[in-house]
């Protein structure tokens, strides 16, 4: 079907032509019933001959108008079907005015229905060439009455036809009525129009609106979703999703208690708030440990009643693990300001001891019980010796020497020393390095970190008979990240803030600074070192990102 743009709009003027076909249906009806109760009250004769003639012209109407209705859709050119409509309709009160007595008829006020409905389809021209066609015909019928050549039944309207004086005058008094009713209803027509355009550029502005509103909340960085009076979780935007690697579609409808119960401690059951920002730490669908820092606010709707809370929150684990880092920073700077001072000035003197000691066990000859009691001594001041220049080493650190260092050769070279160690006994190793990847680091500064965590891996495990160390590095744009994770026991959680810290550690014979030694080199690499849990749930995983070799 073909519906005239220029004149009407398409699908609008389809309806509007539903609707005057509907009118005509409801019309004809009235007139059938008006009609045969007028004829009763003055006659109780159903079946007169104007009442005969005008059942059939009514069937015809009604059999028109059915074939209209069913046809409407499938015409092509629906400025014609208009017209059609308009000219049966104009021929159709012509004939009831006939049948009902001409110019005393009661139904003349018909042509004002054909004047209005035109005025609605037909734009511009519909009023003027319908109030035009409706003067013609109503004019043409009272001068063929009055020059006697018809003669309209008069049973309809008790009394013998008659012309009511100048034809002529009843002509334009008609034919004015027929135009100011078209001019009328043309420019009502005209008005509602423009207002239904208006309205609908309006409902599109807030269509796209509440689309803009929604891209917004999808777009947040932060974590927005709403729950009910119930606490029944009602949205839950992207970032939502991204933080707590939930979905949407799993978690609508749901408790928020059930769903995040860590997050449903802030909210009553009544749908008030316990505070309006406070922090607290989730477990994320695959396991994770977050940080997050929250706030609630009321979801009011357009009459001002709560119906609900909007709950916004963000990732800040990062944030907490700077806090962490600074104030390890600051903890190490003190201590290592204290303690090099301190280890100076023992090394000094047990440098003489030990001196001293050699040279004894060289000038005289002791009884094996003194001998063994000796070599304790000269054993336990090395083994201090050592101690005091990691120490050195943590308190003040040689500035790097950084340069491209191969890291699958690095890492294949620091495995090949710990084979040997006897605590890799039973440890599987498992590397995945990208080929080709190199950092930009100091060799013997990033051996040592290498060596140190693997060493700190196998000796976690050791108390179990073994298990599986995984090596992993991986570029990620300007930055190389390298992973090591095992199957040991893990780090508790309440240790987590000291396992970089000097001198702490957890298994009985540990000196407490590898990882503060690692955690120093990383930090002069200007790198990031974290520890956390396994994939799995189990074991440590340290996690370091140095940057790549600048291009």
């Amino acid at each position: 079907m073909r519906h005239d743009e220029a004149w009407f709009g398409g699908e609008d003027r389809f309806r509007r032509v539903l609707w005057v076909l509907l009118a005509r249906v409801l019309t004809v009806t009235f007139l059938l019933g008006f009609s045969a109760w007028f004829q009763l009250h003055i006659e109780p004769q159903l079946l007169s001959p104007p009442l005969l003639s005008l059942y059939v012209l009514i069937a015809v109407t009604y059999v028109i108008t059915a074939i209209s209705v069913v046809s409407a859709s499938r015409v092509e050119h629906l400025d014609r079907f208009v017209y059609f409509q308009l000219f049966w309709d104009i021929l159709f009160t012509t004939t009831v005015v006939y049948l009902t007595g001409g110019v005393n008829s009661f139904f003349i006020i018909f042509y004002c229905f054909c004047v209005i409905y035109a005025s609605v389809l037909i734009e511009r021209i519909g009023w003027v060439l319908s109030a035009s066609l409706c003067s013609l015909t109503h004019s043409g019928l009272l001068a063929l009455q009055q020059i006697g050549f018809i003669t309209p039944f008069s049973s309809l309207v008790g009394q013998a036809p008659s012309v009511a004086g100048n034809v002529y005058y009843s002509s334009v008094i008609y034919g004015a009525a027929f135009f100011a009713v078209g001019a009328f209803t043309n420019y009502l027509s005209g008005q509602l129009r423009e207002t239904g355009r208006v309205l609908k550029e309006k409902t599109i502005d807030y269509a796209e609106l509440a689309t803009l509103t929604s891209d917004i909340l999808q777009s947040l960085n932060t974590g927005l979703l709403t729950v009910d009076r119930a606490g029944r979780i009602t949205s839950f935007n992207q970032a939502a999703e991204r933080i707590t690697g939930l979905r949407f579609a799993d978690v609508f409808g749901r408790s928020l208690t059930e769903v995040l119960p860590e997050l449903g401690t802030g909210v009553r059951g009544s749908g008030g708030t316990v505070a309006d920002r406070w922090e607290g730490t989730i477990q994320t669908a695959g396991g994770e440990s977050r940080h997050l820092g929250l706030s609630l606010t009321g979801l009011h709707n357009g009459f001002g009643e709560e119906v609900g809370l909007v709950v916004s929150f963000q990732d800040i684990s990062r944030v907490k693990e700077m806090e962490r880092e600074l104030r390890r920073s600051d903890r190490l700077a003190a201590v290592g300001e204290l303690a090099a001072g301190l280890a100076h000035e023992i090394r000094n003197p047990l440098g003489s001891m030990s001196g001293s000691i050699q040279m004894l066990r060289e000038g005289l000859t002791l009884d094996p019980a003194y001998e063994r009691l000796m070599g304790i001594v000269s054993r336990e001041m090395d083994r201090l010796d050592r101690l005091i220049a990691n120490f050195l080493q943590f308190a003040r650190p040689s500035q790097p020497d950084p340069r491209p260092v191969g890291l699958a050769v690095l890492t294949e070279e620091t495995l090949d020393l710990l084979r040997l160690h006897p605590d890799a006994s039973g440890v599987e190793v498992k590397t995945d390095i990208e080929p080709g990847l190199r950092v930009f680091a100091d060799l013997e500064q990033l051996r040592q970190v290498l060596w140190n965590l693997v060493l700190n891996a196998v000796q976690a495990m050791k108390p179990s008979g073994g298990g599986t160390l995984s090596i992993t590095a991986q570029s990620n744009g300007p930055a190389v990240v390298i992973s090591l994770e095992d199957t040991g026991p893990g780090v508790p959680p309440e240790v987590l803030d000291r396992i970089f810290d000097p001198f702490f550690t957890t298994r009985p014979k540990g000196s407490g600074l590898g990882l503060s030694v690692v955690h120093r080199i990383v930090e002069a690499h200007r790198g990031r070192i974290s520890v956390g849990t396994g994939a799995d749930g189990r074991g440590a995983r340290f996690v370091i990102e140095l940057a790549a070799p600048p291009a």
